[in-house]
């Protein structure tokens, strides 16, 4: 099994902000997964309570955990990163990139907390 990049740095853990343009989690499977594959990655994911990195950011040095993930009813329970960033107030919401080639950029601290209440 191969490791996701970190969601972690700099005192933060990056969450996208919204759902990027071909979200695994998003109507009409815009990423043409077999089925059944988003309930095993899903399923995994919390089984192991860890998180789902969004596809779009995968290859950037600030990869960020799915939105469409976040919003799962479980996973605020389930992901260590998500209790841990909740508790600790270090969530930072991150634009996903508009293309592969455009890094996810943070918003500010202060929007991050606003946005992770």
């Amino acid at each position: 099994m191969e490791h996701p990049p970190p969601v972690a740095s700099d005192g933060e853990i990056r969450i996208c902000a919204r759902q990027c343009t071909t979200c695994i989690f998003a109507a009409g499977n815009k990423m043409h997964l077999n089925p059944g594959r988003l309930a095993q990655m899903i399923r995994e994911a919390m089984d192991r309570e860890g998180h789902i990195v969004c596809h779009s950011t995968l290859n950037h040095p600030r990869a960020a955990i799915c939105r469409g993930f976040a919003d799962h009813p479980h996973a605020r329970q389930r992901s260590l990163a998500l209790r841990v960033g909740l508790a600790t107030g270090i969530l930072a919401f991150v634009d996903p990139p508009a293309t592969d080639d455009t890094d996810a950029q943070s918003t500010s601290p202060t929007a991050s907390r606003e946005q992770g209440k």
